[in-house]
């Protein structure tokens, strides 16, 4: 199971409990992981053509 797949279970889980607060909390970092594995982990916009991009690593 992904964890994707993970947070969605538990934010159902929690919402049947009446954990509302903590579901909207599952229900974000689904969301960011999700644009996370969209953009392959980029946080930058991609060079335009014919341009360089020097890429700043932590």
């Amino acid at each position: 199971m992904s964890e994707i797949s993970t947070l969605q279970e538990a934010a159902k889980i929690l919402n049947r409990h009446g954990l509302a607060n903590a579901a909207e909390l599952c229900t974000r970092l689904v969301g960011r992981l999700a644009v996370d594995q969209a953009l392959g982990g980029a946080t930058e916009p991609e060079p335009a053509p014919g341009k360089r991009l020097t890429r700043i690593t932590p």
